[in-house]
Formats: C-alpha cells, structure tokens, sequence
C-alpha cells in the first residue's frame, strides 16, 4: 500500500513537471509566433514604404503597423522644423482637443528638449512625472504610459515617435525594440522620401527654368537621341518639341544646305575637346514658314561622374535681327567712305577732265592745221585717261557694293599685288591729304613680290585693303609713315601693313577685331576691322596685329596661295572670226548703241541698232541674229527681261539661241548673278567698255560654243 502511495505522489509530480514544461512550450511557442507575426509585419512594412513616395501615407502606414504589433492605443510622429520646433505630420486614435494643442511644440519645449538628446524616453504614470504638453493626455485620456523615441538621419533628429498605451506594457523591452525598430524603419522612409522630393523639387526648377528661357536649349545623348528640347524650339524654327523629341533628324536637316558642312565641321571639332571647353558658331537654318533665320550657337560635351561620354547640350539664340543690323550699320560705313572717296575722286576727275578738254581743244585745232600726228597724240591722251576715269568709278563701284554671303572660295584667282595697287590708288586722297593742305606729311611704300595669287572675290580683298590702309592713315596722326608688303611664305600669300602711328595699348589690342569696338567716338561704327577679318576668314585666311603704345601697328593678313589661272581667253587684236557676224544691239541711250553699231561695222560685222527691249524683241522674232547685246537698266523692259523673252522665242521655235551679253553702268550687282541662268545671260559687260574688247567677250563665247 505504501508503495503504491509513492507510485503516485512520483506520477503526480512527473505529471506537474511535464504540465510545466508544456506550458514553457507553449509560452515559447505563443512568444515564437508574436515575434514571427512581428517579423512579418516588419517585412511587410519595409514592403510598403518601398513602393511609397509620399510623406503622409509612409509615416499612416508606419503607425498603422506599429499599433498593430505593439497592441498601443494611440500614437503620432511629430516632424522637425528649420526652427527647431516640431509639427504633428501623421497621428491615430487622438481626440481632435488634444490634435489641436499638439499639432505644434516649440522649440526648447519638454518633449522637444527630451528628443533632442537622441535617446528614447519611457514614462509610466505610476513612477514617473509625465513631462508638460503630455500629462493632459496620459493623465486625462486614461493612458496609463507613453514613450518619446527620436528619429535620427546621420546623428540629426528629424522626427520623433510618440505613443500611448492604456496599460504598462511600454516598459516591457520587447515592445521597446520594436518600437525603436519601427522608428528606424521611420527615419528610413522620412530620409528617403525627403531626397526623392528635393530631386524632384530640383529637377522642376532647372526644367522650369529651362522650359522657360528664351534660347533653344537642347540635350543630345550618346546614342543621338534627344534628351531634353526646350519649347523655345518651335518660336525659332517653327517646329515643336514633340516633332524633334520623335525626328532628331530634324535638327540636321533644318541646317541651310550652304552650311551644312560647316556645322559637321563644328561638331567634330567640339567632340575632341575638353568637356570645360564651349564651342562657338554662326549658321543659318530654314524656318518652317522658308524664312532663312541665323542662329548663334554655343555647345558643351557631357560627362558622366566616372567621365563616360553622356552626349552634348546646346544652346541656340535667334540672331537674325543682329545679323540685319550689322549688315545695315556695314552699308553705312560703306557708304560713308565712299562719300569720303567721292572728294579724291571728284579731284582726280577734275584733273582728268582738265586733259579731256585741252586734249580736245588741241585736237581740233591740230585738224584745223592738218597736223595729224600731233591730232592723233592728243586723241590718244584723252582715250587714255578716260580709261583711267573708268577704272577709278568701278574701284568707286566696287568699294560700295554690297557683299553676297557666297562662298568666296567660289571666286576667281586674281594678282593680289594688282589689287593692293588699286587700294592704294583709290585711297591716295586720305593719305595725301594733309601734305597737300600743309599739314602732317604721310608717306606710303610699297614693297610687293611677284606670284602672289589668291582665289577669291577681287573687290572684296579690295574693301580689305581700303580699310586696313584708311586705318593706318588715322593712326598718324603727326604724320609718319605706312609701308605695304606681300609676299608667298610657303603655301601661303602674306600681306602686312605696317604704320609708325600711335599705336594699340595692351589691354586694348585684343579687342580691335570686336563687332561694334571703336576708339574713333559716336561716328564710327566699329565695323571695319571686324569686316575685314569675316572677308579674309571667308577666303580661307586670318588677320594678325601687333602693336605697341606710340611704336606703331602691324596687321598681317594670310591668305591660301592659288595656282595662276593659265587659260583660255583670246588675246587682244587675236584672229578674228571666220565670217561677219550679224549683232542686235539695243540700248535706250542712242549715242551708246549708235557707236557699238559703228564700231562693229567698223571691225566688219553687220552691226543693227535699236533703243528699247520691245524694239529689240521685235527685230529678233523677224530675223535671225548671231550675237545680242542689251543694255541692262532700260525703262519698259529691262535687260534682264529681255534676255529672257529672247531665250523664249528660242525654245518655243525650236532655234538655238545665240550669246547673250548685258552691259550695264551698275557695277554688276552681285546680288543679281544668279539671275543669269533664268534669264539666259552668258556675260555682263561693265560700262564703259572698249570695242575691242566687248568684241573678244563675244568671240570668247563663240568659241565656249562650238567647243561644247
């Protein structure tokens, strides 16, 4: 009996032993299961603010989750100011009394001064004194306990976690590590939200600013997509954003097709240099509407942080309006200087003139007298300086037409020595000037090599010479002295004006090639050595100065050495054609036509003459002719028109049509040279012109003729 006793005393005490041990198991397995529940919510947390960008619902989704896990009744996130206080972003189950008096705490208050110091802040209402602003809640809303834990970023508060629990469980460490671990998670979200809005906010001011500047600023990528067009691309080109976005094409074949060359060029250029290096240039585009815009352009490659290539921007400003104001301000320093030529011209004409007229006088009374010989001297003196005359009204025409934006390369090779002779010809009046009114002396040489040929167009390195010699001049002035020399330097055509002036100071020097730049006051524009540098540039060459304060000045321009043009035109008094020829010459002047008729008939032709383009039109359509000539300014119906009446009749009756020549007293415009094809020109003929001459013209195209 007793040891059946004993049996189950042991059986009972085994019995409590195990109980005890299965409910430390289930103890364990109930704690085991909160902390995965906790887990999971901590995961699915971390889950939710990933995806999330906003402020608000981050910090509703991080007390959602930590009332659900910690079992709090209440809770709120409080967010640092720039002053230092704190503003309530975010709060659950809090009466709106009590929303209202802590929707601000001020900067030193309780709560404030506790969070400042980094470390979270337990409180239970039987041990602890709640700090002011808090003990209402706890005290009057039945919470039992609170806690404060600062959210920290980089060892800065940012934020604070506060929450409420109506029983003690807050001084329980596993609710305080979740607690902390959900603040983290907070401060986490906060910092990461807070840079996305920053990078946001930033971005929108630059695209804001961007959007709304008045150039056309662009980013092309390395791959030459487009990564950024401001809408200031469809007032420029007249095509909008989308359009480029969708054909960054575009943007090339907008480009005029004369500079499309020279924009490759550009961008070549700009990728071999340094991403610090901006790049520079003028072209002109093609407007939606065909309007021809320039465009001054600027561009920068792009680099990544690691130095990858990330493309190029660009800027583009519409400079159309500067371009037509230079050109203006350029034809009125044109036109003053011709004003101021036209003095030494009306001078040198009143000389030639005074010979005319004795030479004629003498002439006349030589025939009288029957001294042929001494006939003949006289009439060839008046022959010859009327020539004389004629070549100083072109260089005078020259001088004053208006350049074409063509190719100078396109031009012709000329003896520049020639040109630089004229220049100094035509000038003569500024150098001479004050010599002849008694004042300071200048004396111009010349030193000039032989073989100096350049391609180009003559009357605009004449305009270079003009007025590179003009400002020589104004620099002497106590008088001194202006040398001009040329020479061939390798591959190269040198030219230097050199003057004992007052010379350029340092700090000035490098400014005289700058649009608009004068030291000559209110009167000048600024224009003419920035002029001649865009000539010398066009033709391939560069313009160098040196210069010291009261040692004179040195420009030297570099031109690309052309191959003498060896060919083809007739030689003067060369054979003439095999048989006569039959020419229509029309010209409203009638002393003009009626001495081309005689000439020609002179030289043996059969020579009609007739004084207006409808007379002429008549006469072609009546009869066949191998060679017309027309004068080009002719009221009814001008030369160009008639040219083109007569190329007409030609193609309608199934006829060739003969040469056709204009001569004009204009200067041939060069504005007007592409007319010649519509309008079936084959050569324009300055005034005045000799016989003989206008005679080879003629042959040198029949030649051309029955060459082809």
């Amino acid at each position: 009996m007793q040891d059946r006793d004993k049996s189950r005393e042991q059986l009972l005490r085994d019995l409590a032993v195990v109980r005890r041990r299965v409910a430390k198991l289930e103890s364990a397995a109930a704690r085991w299961q909160v902390a995965e529940d906790v887990t999971r919510r901590q995961r699915d947390l971390s889950v939710g603010l990933s995806g999330v960008s906003d402020l608000d619902t981050a910090l509703s989704l991080c007390i959602d989750a930590a009332m659900a896990i910690s079992g709090m009744e209440a809770s709120a996130v409080f967010l640092a100011q720039e002053d230092a206080s704190y503003s309530l972003a975010a709060y659950r189950s809090l009466p709106e009394e009590i929303v209202r008096r802590m929707c601000r705490l001020e900067a030193g208050s309780p709560p404030a001064a506790l969070v400042s110091k980094g470390k979270p802040a337990y409180f239970s209402l039987l041990r602890d004194e709640i700090p002011e602003a808090l003990g209402s809640v706890v005290g009057g809303e039945g919470f039992l306990s609170t806690a404060l834990i600062p959210i920290d970023c980089e060892g800065k508060v940012i934020a604070f976690f506060c929450i409420f629990s109506r029983t003690f469980s807050l001084v329980q460490e596993t609710t305080r590590n979740v607690l902390e671990t959900i603040a983290g998670q907070i401060g986490r979200a906060v910092t990461r939200i807070r840079a996305g809005e920053r990078l946001r906010e930033s971005e929108e001011r630059y695209r804001t600013v961007a959007d709304f500047t008045f150039d056309w600023e662009y980013w092309i990528d390395e791959n030459g997509m487009v990564e950024y067009m401001s809408p200031s691309c469809e007032r420029i080109t007249g095509y909008s954003r989308e359009e480029f976005l969708r054909d960054p094409s575009l943007m090339d074949r907008i480009v005029h097709s004369e500079d499309r060359s020279l924009v490759a060029a550009h961008r070549c250029r700009a990728t071999k240099r340094s991403e610090d290096a901006e790049n520079t240039l003028e072209f002109r585009i093609i407007h939606r509407s065909g309007e021809v815009r320039w465009i001054g352009h600027a561009c920068q490659e792009v680099y990544g942080p690691h130095g990858q290539h990330r493309g190029h921007r660009g800027s583009n400003r519409d400079i159309s309006w500067r371009k037509r104001s230079e050109e203006l301000l350029e034809r009125a320093q044109r036109l003053k200087s011709v004003a101021e030529l036209a003095g030494g011209v009306a001078h040198n004409f009143n000389n030639l003139l005074q010979v005319v007229i004795g030479c004629a006088q003498l002439a006349l009374t030589d025939i009288d007298g029957d001294k042929v010989d001494e006939a003949r001297k006289h009439l060839q003196q008046i022959l010859d300086n009327s020539v004389h005359a004629s070549e100083t009204v072109k260089r005078l025409q020259e001088f004053a037409r208006i350049r074409s934006d063509a190719a100078a390369g396109s031009g012709e090779v000329f003896d520049l020595n020639r040109v630089i002779r004229r220049a100094i010809d035509m000038s003569r009046y500024w150098w001479q000037t004050g010599a002849r009114k008694g004042e300071s002396e200048v004396d111009l040489r010349e030193n000039l090599s032989d073989g100096c040929f350049v391609r180009g167009r003559q009357e605009e390195m004449f305009e270079v010479l003009v007025h590179l010699i003009r400002n020589a001049t104004e620099a002497l002035v106590k008088g001194g002295s202006i040398e001009i020399c040329s020479r061939v330097e390798g591959k190269e055509v040198l030219m230097t004006i050199r003057d004992t002036g007052v010379g350029i100071s340092a700090d000035l020097l490098g400014k005289v090639f700058e649009p608009f730049w004068t030291t000559k006051g209110y009167q000048a524009t600024g224009l003419g050595l920035s002029g001649s540098l865009g000539i010398v540039r066009q033709h391939g060459g560069d313009v160098g100065v040196e210069s010291r304060e009261g040692q004179g000045t040195v420009f030297t321009v570099r031109l690309p050495l052309a191959e003498r043009d060896e060919g083809g035109t007739r030689p003067v008094g060369g054979p003439g054609p095999t048989r006569a020829l039959r020419i229509l010459v029309i010209d409203d002047s009638e002393v003009v036509a009626s001495t081309l008729r005689e000439g020609f008939t002179e030289l043996g032709h059969e020579a009609v003459a007739v004084f207006s383009g409808g007379e002429g039109l008549e006469l072609f359509e009546a009869g066949p002719f191998d060679v017309v000539i027309s004068d080009l300014g002719m009221p009814g119906m001008n030369g160009w028109e008639v040219g083109r009446k007569i190329q007409e009749v030609c193609r309608a009756e199934g006829r060739p049509k003969p040469p056709f020549l204009l001569i004009t007293g204009w200067g041939g415009q060069l504005d007007e040279m592409d007319r010649r094809s519509e309008s079936g020109v084959d050569a324009v003929v300055e005034k005045p012109t000799d016989i003989q001459r206008l005679m080879e013209t003629v042959l040198n195209l029949l030649d051309r003729r029955h060459d082809s």
